[in-house]
């Protein structure tokens, strides 16, 4: 399967996933009268947001490059992960208001086991989806994707305190405001993980380089090449998952037109072939002369 149809058979199984969560726990939270089932039930019901922005924004970041886009429309992937993760941030912080300001407000009627279950299931089935989404993500090479399936662990991970705090308020009346402490934890989970998705999408948008290792390796492989004497300026950016690069070679300035432009073809594929995930890279060529290349002064 290719990228778009691979993005999209997971993208819509785990929207199937989502509503059949979204349905149990917040059900469950209500019957359950647990605020924290209930709380988790809404992270879901964003979840299921983030797989249909994922399938809109899909068919425009897919489009092949054309004359007004000549670098092709990937940083549109950028901004809808950006999106998602404004999503889930705003989903954080309602849910932390909610249960801060409920804190101290005492359920009318005990918490129930199907609060219990609901928390359990969700667990596993999200683990399974993110696992799932996580490697269909870096095999199509997807922030979004990707993105999306730190979604789906966030909720299975935030799950975790919600199992347990229902666990203890079921088994220990007493301790009925642990179900709203739990409530508590998973928005800060959920604000925590809108953090870590947004901050490589605005890294990529203010043209941020990627790491210093990967420039490194970028002028070691374009020095094994023939010809090719010297490497200097060399700038990479992301454009969405890809990246554009450039750089300056210095080559013999005996040489002709051509053969200095064959020299940078072989750059360039050298290049193409051992970081796939770049995209494009011009290379300058500038020639220099034969007493510099003996190192006369």
């Amino acid at each position: 399967m290719d990228r778009r149809a691979l993005t999209q058979k997971v993208t819509v199984v785990g929207m199937v996933v989502n509503l059949a969560l979204i349905g149990f726990k917040i059900a469950a939270g209500v019957v359950g009268h647990s605020q924290a089932v209930f709380a988790d039930g809404i992270h879901s019901a964003s979840d299921l947001l983030t797989d249909m922005m994922i399938l809109v924004g899909l068919v425009f970041w897919a489009r092949p490059r054309d004359r007004d886009h000549p670098y092709g429309h990937e940083r549109i992937e950028t901004l809808v992960t950006l999106v998602l993760a404004g999503v889930l941030l705003g989903a954080g912080v309602f849910l932390a208001y909610d249960a801060v300001t409920q804190m101290w407000r005492r359920h009318a009627t005990g918490i129930g086991m199907i609060a219990l279950y609901a928390a359990l299931v969700s667990i596993v089935v999200k683990e399974i989806l993110y696992r799932w989404t996580r490697n269909v993500g870096a095999k199509v090479k997807s922030v979004a994707v990707v993105a999306n399936a730190w979604h789906h662990r966030s909720d299975a991970f935030s799950s975790l305190p919600v199992a347990g705090a229902v666990f203890a308020a079921v088994l220990f009346p007493k301790l009925w405001f642990v179900d709203h402490l739990g409530a508590v934890f998973v928005s800060l989970f959920i604000m925590g993980a809108a953090y870590k998705i947004a901050l490589p999408c605005i890294k990529q948008l203010i043209d941020t380089a990627p790491s210093k290792e990967v420039q490194k390796l970028i002028i070691e492989t374009i020095e094994t090449t023939d010809g090719v004497i010297s490497v200097h300026e060399v700038k990479a950016r992301y454009l969405g998952p890809k990246i554009l690069a450039e750089a300056h070679i210095e080559v013999d300035g005996r040489v002709t037109v051509e053969e200095g432009h064959d020299i940078a073809e072989a750059a360039k594929r050298n290049v193409s072939e051992r970081f796939p995930e770049i995209e494009d890279i011009t290379i300058h060529v500038e020639p220099i002369g034969d007493y510099m290349i003996r190192g006369e002064p």
